[in-house]
């Protein structure tokens, strides 16, 4: 378990006028960037994830975290190697993509051969198939047949996000057979963030903003027979199709995250906190 529910209290001191204290968590996340064969993140980078991990416990939302990853600019191991890491690889396998593919925006996939394994496990991490929670900020790309995030098994054990895939976003939450929410993508969004999350077998939803088009709910309430958790992994810019890769994306991610159910105003708070940070990285945000 991550030590950040153990030290959420020492964090940034009241009153703080210039730069502010790196939280115990960023400090743990640069020694393992380092560790994982990466150069020390700059100062920047490390402060702007002290503000959004305040942000985190603030709206305490920080609990609901499982894994999240802001894919910084930083190095190509820095973007790979996830900030919260309750489950999963401490650093994301990396299959195909070189350091060309990351830039302030985020890691740009090429629709082919490029995807990330994370070694988390929804029958690891969700007690419940009524709790489930997976977010993505799309910074720039074009639609098409891809996914974002996703593991599937079988129609019962599959757990997907695909944003604006060919004008329209999906999520399905373990069972695609009658559980899946579909919405047609608002023209104004396309790019920025998207949320889907599960908080009880009759609440599915899929909410989306982005700095023109604002917090939304867009998708739900769903709610479908539960299905299975999943017992493969998750992958990151294509869907782990029992084992295989299935679909790949030619988007630009700039920030990748698993947790447990998101009310409206968790989801809203989440945002927020995203699109501040992304800001404060000098890119990836819409």
């Amino acid at each position: 378990m991550s030590q950040y529910f153990l030290r959420r209290n020492r964090r940034m001191g009241v009153g703080e006028t210039s730069s502010p204290t790196i939280d115990p968590l960023v400090t743990s996340w640069t020694y393992r960037v380092v560790n994982n064969g990466g150069a020390a993140p700059s100062n920047n980078t490390n402060t702007a994830l002290s503000i959004f991990m305040r942000s985190l416990y603030d709206t305490d939302i920080y609990k609901k975290m499982i894994v999240v990853n802001p894919l910084v600019p930083d190095s190509l191991i820095a973007s790979l190697t996830p900030l919260i890491l309750v489950n999963g690889n401490s650093l994301w396998t990396n299959n195909s993509f070189v350091s060309g593919d990351l830039t302030v925006n985020g890691l740009t996939g090429n629709g082919t051969t490029k995807y990330l394994k994370t070694g988390i496990l929804a029958s690891n991490v969700y007690s419940s198939v009524n709790d489930n929670g997976l977010t993505v900020y799309v910074s720039s790309g074009s639609n098409g047949n891809h996914y974002d995030v996703g593991t599937y098994q079988s129609n019962t054990q599959f757990n997907e996000l695909r944003s604006d895939m060919g004008g329209s976003t999906s999520y399905d939450c373990y069972n695609s057979s009658t559980g899946r929410l579909i919405l047609t993508t608002p023209t104004t969004l396309g790019i920025g963030f998207y949320c889907s999350t599960r908080t009880n077998s009759t609440n599915e939803y899929i909410y989306v903003a982005n700095s023109v088009f604002p917090f939304s709910q867009v998708a739900g309430p769903g709610g479908s027979p539960a299905g299975t958790l999943p017992t493969i992994e998750y992958y990151v810019f294509t869907l782990n199709n029992i084992g295989s890769p299935l679909y790949y994306s030619t988007k630009c991610l700039s920030f990748v995250a698993f947790h447990h159910g998101l009310s409206s105003s968790e989801a809203q708070s989440l945002y927020n906190a995203i699109q501040t940070l992304r800001t404060a990285l000098g890119g990836g945000y819409v």
